[in-house]
């Protein structure tokens, strides 16, 4: 929190504009700039791919956060908002953790699979139709293909 207000955050005046009140703010500028170092540190990512990331996130988040669109938000509100942005993330490090039930979840019990998401060609196949008596059957559109020949009965 000291490094928001230390390096992004406003502080506030008095009424009457004499001075301080102690109250501290941030921009949305401000707030895209502490998010982008947010990224930068925690993603590795840089330049563009940041700088893309980061806006995509703060049109998504801010308005949740600066609900009367006033522009600026309470200092205190920052952490969260920037937790949101890299908490909201896919990033692929090719591992999910996916629990069975909330038994398992208790006991511990965790799997781990890849991301289908991230890497759809990882995702199991979907199993097999259950088969059923008339199996191999024609269908109705069957006598539209080169491998079927209808034939009337006299």
């Amino acid at each position: 929190m000291y490094s928001l207000i230390k390096d992004y955050a406003l502080e506030g005046k008095l009424e009457d504009g004499s001075g301080p009140n102690g109250k501290f703010f941030l921009t949305r500028a401000a707030t895209s700039d502490a998010a982008a170092a947010v990224v930068q540190q925690h993603f590795g990512w840089t330049g563009e791919k940041r700088d893309n990331y980061v806006a995509t996130q703060m049109a998504k988040i801010w308005p949740g956060v600066d609900v009367l669109n006033e522009g600026f938000i309470d200092c205190s509100k920052g952490p969260g908002l920037l937790r949101d942005l890299v908490d909201d993330a896919e990033i692929d490090n090719s591992l999910q953790v996916q629990y069975a039930d909330d038994v398992g979840e208790a006991m511990g019990l965790a799997q781990f699979r890849p991301n289908a998401i991230s890497s759809p060609w990882s995702a199991p196949p979907a199993p097999p139709a259950p088969s059923g008596k008339i199996d191999g059957a024609y269908t109705k559109d069957d006598h539209k293909t080169e491998f079927y020949d209808r034939e009337v009965p006299a």
